[in-house]
């Protein structure tokens, strides 16, 4: 165990059962900057092979690129790619920035994409972008004209206390809340947050995996990105970006059935 567990006395009895949570995730922080086609990125313009068909929503109108990860940047953690590039898309045009209440990941506003082999000569790549330029009317987490270089950092993470599991793997509960608890809830909140690939995902509301019973088989955090003050990105009212996978389609490299979730104060 190579990170500190702290709990308050009452959850002392459940510590082998929360310790047996903890995992690996990598941690993103992300800067204001210019950035390559192939980077890892927050906006921006995306890597797109010439030929590619560019991600339109379900108007047919050009979609946004929100996060695209060059795994080969990334530290390797369990399940998740070792190569490749992983981009998620947005349509501009939906209030909910592509979220579904009914369908949750079927993905006529949102998108995600993989590609596995890397064309490694610009010449071979669309250049141009400015058909997907934002307007005043669009809708976007990003600002416009924001662009984002990342970075990244493996750690380790316990199970967090908004995770819809964690009554059953952790044995806390978390139905009433408990004025003398009020620290531990705001730490463990707050270290939930932020942007990352793996680990658990955190909420400004609840987990929306509960809700409906095909999304518990979404155990794997694809990916987080968080409201940034640093980036101009703000997931409406101070908010959170998540994206869900099954873990077999994670060792697959199958990102058809992801599920996209956003909530916010």
């Amino acid at each position: 165990m190579s990170k500190r567990l702290d709990l308050p006395n009452c959850f002392e009895h459940l510590r082998s059962r929360v310790e047996k949570t903890l995992t690996p995730f990598v941690r993103i922080s992300a800067e204001k900057g210019l950035t390559g086609r192939f980077d890892s990125k927050f906006g921006g313009d995306p890597y797109l092979p010439l030929g590619f068909e560019y991600p339109l929503d379900e108007t047919g109108e050009p979609m946004k690129l929100l996060a695209q990860i060059n795994f080969g940047q990334v530290p390797s953690i369990p399940n998740f790619p070792i190569s490749g590039i992983l981009q998620f898309y947005l349509s501009v045009k939906d209030e909910l920035y592509g979220s579904g209440y009914d369908d949750r990941y079927n993905q006529k506003n949102f998108r995600v994409i993989y590609f596995d082999d890397i064309q490694t000569s610009e010449k071979d790549l669309l250049t141009d972008f400015e058909f997907t330029k934002l307007s005043k009317e669009d809708v976007f987490p990003i600002s416009s004209g924001c662009e984002a270089r990342l970075s990244f950092t493996k750690d380790e993470e316990f199970m967090s206390l908004g995770d819809f599991r964690l009554e059953r793997e952790c044995g806390i509960s978390m139905n009433g809340w408990e004025a003398e608890l009020d620290d531990f809830y705001v730490k463990c909140s707050e270290s939930s947050m932020g942007h990352k690939i793996g680990g658990y995902a955190g909420f400004t509301q609840h987990d929306p995996r509960s809700e409906v019973g095909v999304l518990s088989e979404h155990t794997q955090l694809l990916l987080q990105i968080d409201s940034d003050d640093n980036i101009d990105c703000s997931w409406d009212d101070a908010g959170v970006g998540n994206f869900f996978i099954r873990e077999d389609d994670l060792k697959k490299k199958n990102f058809t059935r992801v599920f996209f979730n956003f909530d916010s104060h």
